[in-house]
């Protein structure tokens, strides 16, 4: 699995790069082909693949993009749009379980479990334990996981009891 390197939002081309058909065999064995284009979004340095269908119009300078981008290894950085909703898409989008259920609680949860030992409710309750602010700051960043490492820790903490 790729890893998620910008989060699920809205991006805007900022270049048009060269582009490359290819083509493969579908789930059903019909040919697929594709159209790779190299673009760079705004607020990203580095180029991204973006695949449209063969016979769609080229992206365009200033075109908005909603979907994320991820790191896949070897090849390259590849924007993935989101998928829309109804059969087999937008709730089963790798972006949003990937950017709902990992990125955000278990960076800040498993700092919790870490400290307390037990499943506290949020970051009241740190307080109201007599914790001072620098100290629940100190507490999140030395206890802040990505990737592998945060799924990890927070099946961890998901089965505290």
């Amino acid at each position: 699995m790729a890893d998620i390197k910008y989060p699920e939002g809205q991006y805007k081309i900022a270049q048009v790069g060269p582009s490359r058909p290819f083509s493969f065999a579908g789930n059903d064995g019909g040919q697929v082909t594709l159209v790779e284009y190299q673009v760079q979004l705004e607020g990203i340095a580095d180029w991204v693949k973006l695949n449209t269908p063969d016979g769609a119009p080229a992206p365009a300078v200033g075109e908005q993009l909603e979907g994320h981008v991820e790191d896949t290894g070897k090849y390259g950085f590849k924007f993935v749009k989101k998928k829309k909703g109804g059969f087999g898409g937008g709730k089963n989008y790798a972006g949003a379980h990937y950017n709902s259920a990992v990125s955000v609680a278990a960076q800040i949860v498993v700092g919790y479990y870490q400290v307390l030992g037990t499943k506290p409710k949020d970051i009241n309750e740190m307080i109201l334990s007599g914790k001072t602010s620098q100290e629940i700051l100190d507490i999140i960043d030395a206890n802040t996981y990505s990737g592998i490492e945060a799924q990890l820790r927070f099946s961890t903490w998901r089965k505290c009891e």
